[in-house]
């Protein structure tokens, strides 16, 4: 990946190929679904923090959970489950090994350009929701709203989002394509189901370093 000889033109070709099937192609679908399941835990989470007395923290509260936490984790499961699906069928198509290690490098970069864009997209739409819901149930207007959350906003914050962003997008990329790389011709033909234990298990353990590094900070 980091060799200047493998960014060739046919590489980016499929590097901008790749980005599209994976994000351009299904943004309505992920607005859609950000919009709705978004709304929904944002404005629990804030339903709650009012019962708790939580004001003062709100917005520490709400640039914690949206940006660090849910948004890389429904955005890489969203990818993930349609890309192990077009991983699966692309793979089956190719029986060429040869051919197939010439996509990894533009599937690698794809998925974490496309992880970090569409986590930022479900951040921004997670902020808007949260903004609806304490205008609604707090009376809070907008200059507050801004100003509880650019206040919490933190230099670690945004790196450990980008952090995360990137290496979910990694890894979710990597295991289907080192399952299906290592597999023989059957078991490239199976279905898929037996790649989301290890991406579970990855996910869990990213996100069980990234409350360490948050509970140091």
């Amino acid at each position: 990946m980091l060799r200047p000889h493998n960014y060739t033109p046919s590489m980016l070709r499929r590097l901008i190929k790749h980005i599209y099937h994976t994000s351009l192609t299904v943004l309505p679908l992920f607005v859609f679904l950000a919009s709705i399941f978004g709304s929904l835990i944002i404005g629990f989470v804030i339903v709650m923090a009012t019962q708790l007395n939580m004001q003062v923290e709100l917005g520490s509260l709400i640039v914690t959970f949206v940006v660090t936490a849910f948004s890389p984790f429904f955005t890489i499961v969203f990818i993930y489950i349609r890309y192990i699906t077009f991983i699966n069928k692309k793979i089956t198509q190719s029986t060429n090994e040869i051919i197939i290690q010439k996509f990894l490098l533009a599937y690698l970069l794809g998925g974490i350009f496309s992880s970090i864009a569409l986590a930022s997209i479900f951040s921004v739409i997670m902020l808007v929701s949260a903004y609806l819901f304490t205008f609604f149930f707090m009376g809070m207007d907008i200059h507050s709203y801004k100003f509880i959350i650019f206040d919490a906003i933190k230099i670690q914050t945004l790196l450990l989002f980008l952090s995360k962003a990137s290496l979910f997008g990694f890894i979710a990329m990597s295991i289907p394509l080192y399952i299906k790389l290592e597999s023989n011709e059957t078991a490239r033909k199976s279905a898929p189901i037996h790649m989301i234990i290890p991406f579970l298990l990855a996910l869990f353990f990213i996100e069980m370093v990234s409350f360490t590094f948050q509970s140091l900070f």
